[in-house]
């Protein structure tokens, strides 16, 4: 591999082999799909350009903005439609800068609540450029283009899409619709109920929020791309003759249980909640991931239990 250079990329820093990278995109064509979403993306590139901070990014790198290796439609934006759009990068990720955080998950990292129009990370996607040189990363934007194509716009999800995440949780057999989970989660603002008053609800929301969570619950959901922060039921349980606060908190996810284990595990469990305090707005069908697991008390106050 030829010599590494440090760049800055949208609240990341990051090792970049230039010469690696410039020559797979010389070489390549890159996102191929033939489905109606992309090629309205590819018939806007011909006809406009990408807004300006995608080509200051992309010129820094010498790469052509023609050849995306991973294209998303997500949602409309009242008269454009969403994309997500990456390119892949020879290199490494070395620290998210903008949270000044040193130890990235190689799945996923921070989208909601991200003030920038993009990250860095590692796309999962099997289709996306399987046979470029490791290491690699991903430069991902969002952006927001008009429709040009003269024919209707699809809104069916691509098989890559479409297909339901099979998971294992605690011996759990799950599916989970990841894009309408992740949605949800995207539009969900705080609330101001008694119920988030409480200290020990409070403490929970900023102890998650340094992700300060077990290893075995920010794992799950950086998988699964939901912020620590928005669990959607959280309990404070008692606290242990260590001095540990105990905590029993959940997040709901679309999707179905599809076989439960024998025994039931000692960190976390599936079920359907429930409890009122759950949103009642969630897609169907639904359950919901519930962890068991000691959280520090990070509030410059005493609890009220």
């Amino acid at each position: 591999m030829t010599a590494m250079v440090k760049h800055h990329l949208l609240g990341f820093e990051a090792e970049v082999d230039l010469e690696t990278t410039q020559r797979w995109y010389a070489a390549e064509k890159g996102w191929s799909c033939k489905c109606v979403d992309c090629r309205n993306f590819r018939a806007f590139l011909r006809k406009g350009q990408l807004p300006d901070f995608v080509l200051e990014e992309l010129a820094q790198l010498g790469i052509p903005p023609e050849k995306p290796t991973y294209v998303c439609l997500t949602n409309p934006h009242g008269d454009k439609e969403g994309y997500d759009i990456s390119y892949r990068i020879a290199g490494n990720i070395l620290r998210n800068v903008q949270l000044g955080d040193d130890s990235i998950s190689p799945l996923m990292l921070p989208l909601f609540d991200w003030p920038l129009p993009g990250r860095c990370l590692h796309e999962p996607c099997p289709k996306c450029a399987p046979e470029f040189p490791e290491p690699h990363f991903d430069l991902e934007f969002w952006v927001e283009i008009p429709w040009v194509l003269d024919e209707p716009k699809s809104r069916e999800r691509q098989d890559f899409i479409d297909e339901m995440l099979k998971c294992d949780f605690f011996g759990y057999e799950t599916e989970v619709d990841l894009k309408a989970t992740q949605s949800w989660y995207a539009d969900a603002k705080p609330r101001r109920r008694l119920y988030d008053k409480a200290a020990e609800v409070r403490n929970f929301r900023a102890a998650a929020r340094k992700r300060q969570l077990p290893d075995f619950v920010l794992e799950k959901l950086d998988q699964l791309g939901i912020p620590p922060q928005k669990a959607t039921l959280i309990t404070y349980v008692y606290t242990d003759e260590d001095g540990n606060d105990r905590y029993q908190f959940s997040y709901r996810l679309a999707g179905e249980i599809l076989k439960a284990p024998k025994e039931h595990g000692t960190e976390g469990d599936c079920l359907h909640e429930p409890s009122p305090i759950c949103p009642q707005d969630f897609p169907e069908p639904h359950f919901d991931l519930e962890f068991y697991a000691a959280v520090p008390w990070v509030l410059d106050e005493p609890k009220t239990l």
